[in-house]
Parts: structure tokens; C-alpha cells; sequence
């Protein structure tokens, strides 16, 4: 079936189809960067661990500079997380207000709201803490070449 009779046979469908429909598509965009997250966080592992073999094994010829810049790795992976938490915070919300203006009982959709939101509060942490972490290391660096500047 090509793309024009397609979109038109997805015209015809009743309207709550459509939305479903277009809910599961999200769905699926957000759990696509969900796993896209996930990669580069392998990515930064598999970087992290030929970084520790390499200078255990070759200390003299190690040069840590040759390596991509795992924070921004990090970073990037953090970030893209963060978005589909997000996608998926909004999707519950919506899915809430929806079963609100039905009349039904909201408790289960309400509850999956306040989890999707407590979700993105410790995503948010986690954040925080790796950019932390890269402030402290880079106050190290710069107290460890003060005091070799100290010294000389």
C-alpha cells in the first residue's frame, strides 16, 4: 500500500484510533531514545575500559587526550534520558486527563503521573551529581597544577 492510500485509509479511522495510535508512536520515539541513551552510555564504558587497560598496560605511551571526552559522552547520554522521561511524563499526564473528563477513577493514571515525575526527580539528581563531579575534578586539576607551579 503506498503512503497517499495509507493516509487516506488512516482518515477513515475513527478519531480515538488515531489517537491511540498516534500515543503508541510516541511511545515508541520515546523508548527509541531511551535506547539510544543506553548506547552511548556503553560507549562510554567500552571507552572507559580500553582507557584502563591501555594505561595499566602501556603506561609510557598512555595519552589520555587520544580518547573522546567521556563527560560529554556522559553528558549527551544524561540528556537524551532526560528528554523521553519527559515524552513519557507528558503522555501519562495526558492519559490522566483524559480518564479525569471520562468520569472514570483517576488513581491508577494519577499514580503513574506522580512516578513519571519522581523518575525524572532522580534522573535529575544523577545529573547533577555527574556534573558535580566533573566541577570537582576539574578544581583537582587545577589545585594539583598550582601546587607542581608552587613547587618548582
Amino acid at each position: 500500500m503506498d503512503s497517499i492510500e495509507q493516509q487516506n485509509r488512516m482518515r477513515e479511522l475513527p478519531e480515538e484510533v488515531r489517537r491511540q495510535l498516534a500515543m503508541l508512536g510516541d511511545a515508541e520515539s520515546n523508548l527509541l531514545l531511551i535506547l539510544a541513551g543506553i548506547l552511548l552510555r556503553f560507549q562510554t564504558l567500552g571507552i572507559q575500559k580500553e582507557m584502563l587497560l591501555d594505561s595499566a598496560l602501556c603506561p609510557e605511551q598512555f595519552d589520555e587526550t587520544a580518547y573522546p571526552d567521556l563527560f560529554s559522552l556522559q553528558v549527551l547520554a544524561s540528556l537524551i534520558t532526560l528528554c523521553a522521561l519527559v515524552g513519557f511524563y507528558g503522555q501519562a499526564e495526558g492519559i490522566a486527563a483524559q480518564a479525569a473528563l471520562a468520569g472514570g477513577d483517576t488513581c491508577q493514571q494519577d499514580a503513574e503521573a506522580s512516578l513519571s515525575l519522581i523518575i525524572i526527580a532522580v534522573s535529575l539528581v544523577r545529573f547533577a551529581l555527574l556534573l558535580e563531579n566533573r566541577a570537582t575534578d576539574s578544581q583537582q586539576q587545577v589545585d594539583v597544577v598550582i601546587e607542581d607551579a608552587s613547587v618548582q
